[in-house]
């Protein structure tokens, strides 16, 4: 099963966001960025979904970097609005990265990624079964007997 990491930074931004919208607070600053993120089982292995709204495929980078896939990229703000013409603002800016571990054994070149109306999903193959052999041990002058070995880690 994969693991998600957790990110309390990223926790305490959504806090800070949920607490501003409860006060009625207007920010004029760029907030942290954490884009929701699906992930769920199917027969050939996982799918990722990522909201990424309003961005383009070359504004986000996936990586895999020992068993951890990494999808990360930046929101920017529309540069058409000044900064002091803004009224309300909820849709956030910023640098964003999401994180999760893969099952072991996945082979990430297998892993593809689609873009399409404002969200990113990733196909991760599940990775090949593992299943015992067998291995035969010669005994004395060369006959051989087979011997069951589960691999177990």
């Amino acid at each position: 099963m994969a693991t998600v990491r957790w990110d309390p930074w990223g926790e305490l931004a959504m806090l800070q966001r949920d607490v501003n919208n409860l006060l009625g607070r207007t920010t004029r600053r760029a907030e942290t960025y954490i884009p929701p993120m699906d992930v769920f089982r199917t027969s050939e292995g996982l799918t990722v979904r990522l909201e990424l709204a309003g961005m383009r495929p070359g504004d986000v980078d996936v990586s895999v970097n020992d068993g951890l896939l990494t999808i990360s990229g930046e929101r920017k703000l529309d540069g058409n609005v000044a900064d002091d013409a803004w009224i309300h603002r909820e849709r956030f800016v910023g640098r964003f990265e999401r994180s999760l571990s893969l099952p072991e054994g996945t082979d990430p070149s297998a892993i593809s990624a689609r873009f399409e109306d404002g969200v990113l999903e990733l196909a991760v193959p599940a990775p090949p079964e593992r299943r015992p052999h067998k291995v035969e041990i010669a005994v004395g002058g060369g006959e051989g007997q087979t011997v069951d070995v589960n691999e177990q880690q």
